[in-house]
């Protein structure tokens, strides 16, 4: 039904109306099934289209909430994330829908923090970021990243909720590693795209002592990016930097590359206080066996005895735009795989309860064309046919070898040993005789009988 083409909009409705109870099915394949018919066909309907996403909303909540089974929990919800990215104004109102439960899986939990990012806006955002905060305890690692990552983005994404960032601060309390290496890392975006609430983040970052509480690497170089491009309204920036530089040859690459141009950066802000952390970096990082790491040092440290003015602008320059209190990232709303590909989005809505909704893939990824596609019936005759060629090739060869055998037995039929007659000594052949003659060489006839040599070219053919 959902590839037929109706004549007309009454004929439409008509099917709809047929399908309506199919919505209240129990088995979720036929409510997938009628919504898809649905979509398709009021697609370019636009009002009509809005009607049924509402409609189709209740049976959705339904089948991932009552449904036994994870698998199909999650591909309801995925297929929920595909409608909500199309009209994230019509789910707004049902954000609780989208909460998190103790009995969901991994996996759905994850699509539904996508939702819950993409749903928010200024009339639901403190009671999502409040139940958002809940999951930062969850025992699960990955969701409790994904929960404090959230909180950031919908900060960055609603630039007027202040009391968006100072509960993303409250993280820093927790003292638990993972949450609080990636606080770091959603507090240098918020200090990257919200520029406004610089001040209040680099408040609550002024108590901050040390390091040794962040492990993860990706933290460490989010927090050397801080202390580099904001230092110098952190008064202990100097001496965080300098603990750092000083295990500055077990950190990993990724820290030590942020660690380099974080020196550097505060050196411009802070000189007396950073000369001789700069010389004592950019010394190890030149001794440093990692290409990446010797190669920016070595750069850092001629471009500092080529021009002071010159690497000021390149390695601690601010933009127009951030002096200006206007940063380049400020007010970029979140975009999950499906915003930022408008032809994925649309390719997975025409293909509304398939596997590519699943794998958030288009089905011409994984599924081939037709014509590189071997059926199994064609499978089994070509198997045929190359087996029947197979014997019939046999077949032949002993043929040809029976053959072959009786025609080496007729020309081997030699005469008894009584009948055999005597061997002949070998002869020389004509045609080599005759070109030894043409060039006057007569040696290849001595010791011949010139009668049998006459004959023979008498009863030759003659030769032109």
């Amino acid at each position: 039904v959902s590839l037929y083409h109706p004549e007309n909009a009454d004929e439409s409705f008509d099917i709809m109306n047929v399908l309506e109870d199919r919505l209240q099915h129990s088995d979720s394949a036929v409510v997938l099934a009628t919504i898809k018919v649905f979509l398709h066909l009021t697609v370019d309907i636009p009002d009509v289209h809005q009607q049924v996403l509402e409609r189709i909303k209740a049976p959705l909540y339904t089948q991932m909430h009552n449904s036994r089974s994870p698998e199909v929990s999650y591909v309801i919800a995925s297929h929920l994330l595909v409608l909500v990215q199309r009209a994230p104004m019509l789910f707004s109102e049902d954000y609780k829908h989208f909460f998190c439960r103790h009995n969901d899986s991994i996996h759905v939990k994850k699509i539904k923090l996508e939702v819950l990012m993409l749903v928010a806006d200024e009339s639901n955002c403190y009671d999502i970021v409040n139940e958002l905060c809940e999951y930062a305890t969850d025992p699960i690692i990955s969701i409790a990243r994904e929960s404090v990552k959230a909180v950031g983005t919908i900060a960055v994404n609603l630039c007027t909720c202040d009391g968006l960032v100072e509960r993303l601060l409250s993280f820093l309390d927790m003292k638990v590693d993972h949450i609080t290496s990636q606080a770091y890392i959603v507090i240098a975006d918020i200090l990257r795209s919200l520029p406004a609430q610089v001040d209040k983040c680099i408040e609550a970052l002024a108590q901050i002592r040390s390091v040794e509480d962040v492990v993860e690497p990706e933290g460490r170089s989010a927090m050397a990016w801080i202390l580099g491009s904001h230092g110098e309204k952190l008064q202990e920036s100097p001496y965080i930097l300098e603990d750092m530089v000083e295990s500055f040859d077990g950190e990993d690459i990724t820290v030590q590359l942020a660690i380099l141009t974080a020196c550097l950066k505060l050196f411009f802000k802070r000189p007396p206080e950073c000369h001789k952390l700069v010389l004592d970096v950019l010394g190890k990082g030149m001794q440093n066996e990692n290409q990446d790491v010797h190669d920016r040092a070595l750069f850092y440290s001629r471009l500092l005895k080529q021009d002071l003015q010159s690497a000021r602008d390149i390695v601690g320059g601010v933009s127009g735009d951030q002096q200006n209190g206007d940063s380049t990232f400020a007010s970029m709303p979140f975009q999950d795989e499906l915003s930022a590909s408008p032809e994925l989005a649309e390719a997975l809505f025409r293909e509304f309860n398939s596997l590519s909704v699943v794998y958030r893939q288009s089905a011409s990824i994984f599924v081939a064309a037709d014509d590189e596609i071997t059926y199994e019936d064609d499978l089994y005759e070509n198997q045929e046919e190359a087996a029947t060629m197979a014997q019939d090739g046999g077949a032949s060869a002993a043929m040809t070898a029976d053959t072959n055998l009786l025609l080496d037995l007729s020309i081997d039929d030699v005469p008894p040993p009584s009948q055999q007659a005597p061997t002949a000594a070998p002869t020389m052949s004509l045609l080599d005789g005759l070109e030894d003659l043409a060039r006057g060489d007569t040696s290849a006839f001595i010791g011949s009988d010139a009668s049998t040599a006459t004959s023979s070219m008498a009863a030759s053919p003659t030769i032109v």
